[in-house]
């Protein structure tokens, strides 16, 4: 009997695993509509408006259709500390980004941010209980040139530039390690304090470069802020079934989707990389098919849950 709890206990972490790979897939593919979906914005918005704007959405959507339902329990947070820190990473992601495409254009920006994975699975294994196994570090890292070789940058990169970038997709990272830590919350309620955290301190500033919303301004930015939050929801609900560094690929598979959404011409580096991404995500699914009988996920108290 004993056996079979355990059979049952390593399927149900399986399951979850795979799950959790799921959500990530569909979160890169999300990634990619959210991108494609700034075209509906209008050329003079600014960047502070677009991050305003996008997080206001949030807040009013999960307002106006969740609270009914969860009423103050959706802005009770365990670790309100956590959580403003965990908002407060989508606020310098934007703002290391805009800093990036200044010196270094967009393209050679978003390369870097594909580091993002590798630093949370770095940060988790240091401030986490998620400790990786070293096939699992090779996946990840495999993943991450692979995801860069397939972006294929320019290679004019200025140091500042790149700097900028490189704190952009750190940011993030630090973002998906927080989320991971942050799952004995609700789902709504993390949303809830990430909207917020960043809507709050944006406000103050974002009147110094304003301009008009026009309507189609407005509707872009609604359609902006709705798939955001799936993304969100997302990578919460990905992180909620399986550690960083078994959903990296996962998310990293965000440079396929992109050139098909965007009809990208394929290189020969876009090709390799394309297919490094999608046997590390595919080595990552071994991993998680050979899951330890008796294992079982956990959110373990750790060194920066005092915050």
């Amino acid at each position: 009997m004993r056996d079979d709890a355990e059979n049952g206990g390593s399927e149900v972490l399986r399951n979850d695993q795979l799950l959790g790979m799921a959500f990530a897939t569909i979160a890169a593919v999300l990634w990619g509509f959210t991108i494609a979906s700034s075209a509906l914005v209008p050329p003079g918005v600014s960047t502070a408006q677009i991050v305003w704007g996008r997080y206001g959405v949030q807040l009013l959507i999960l307002t106006v259709l969740v609270m009914p339902f969860r009423g103050t329990a959706m802005i009770r947070a365990t670790r309100p500390g956590l959580q403003v820190l965990r908002g407060s990473m989508m606020v310098l992601m934007p703002v290391a980004f805009t800093l990036a495409i200044r010196r270094i254009g967009p393209s050679e920006a978003w390369a870097a941010t594909w580091i993002a994975p590798l630093v949370g699975v770095v940060l988790g294994e240091r401030l986490t209980s998620d400790k990786v196994e070293p096939l699992i570090w090779g996946l990840v890292v495999a993943a991450t040139l692979g995801a860069i070789l397939a972006h294929d940058p320019g290679s004019e990169l200025l140091a500042t530039g790149l700097a900028a970038a490189v704190v952009s997709g750190a940011a993030f990272g630090a973002f998906l390690v927080l989320t991971r830590q942050l799952g004995g919350d609700g789902r709504s309620t993390g949303l809830f304090w990430t909207a917020a955290s960043v809507f709050v301190p944006v406000s103050l500033v974002v009147g110094h470069s304003w301009q008009p919303i026009t309507l189609r301004a407005a509707g872009g930015l609604t359609v902006m802020g709705t798939l955001w939050l799936l993304v969100l929801l997302s990578i919460d609900e990905a992180l909620r079934r399986a550690p960083l560094a078994l959903i990296a690929p996962f998310l990293l598979t965000e440079i396929i989707w992109n050139r098909f959404l965007f009809r990208v011409p394929w290189t020969i580096g876009g090709v390799v990389g394309s297919l490094v991404v999608l046997v590390s995500a595919l080595g990552c699914v071994r991993v998680a098919l050979r899951t330890p009988r008796g294992a079982a996920p956990s959110f373990q108290r750790n060194r920066i849950d005092h915050l």
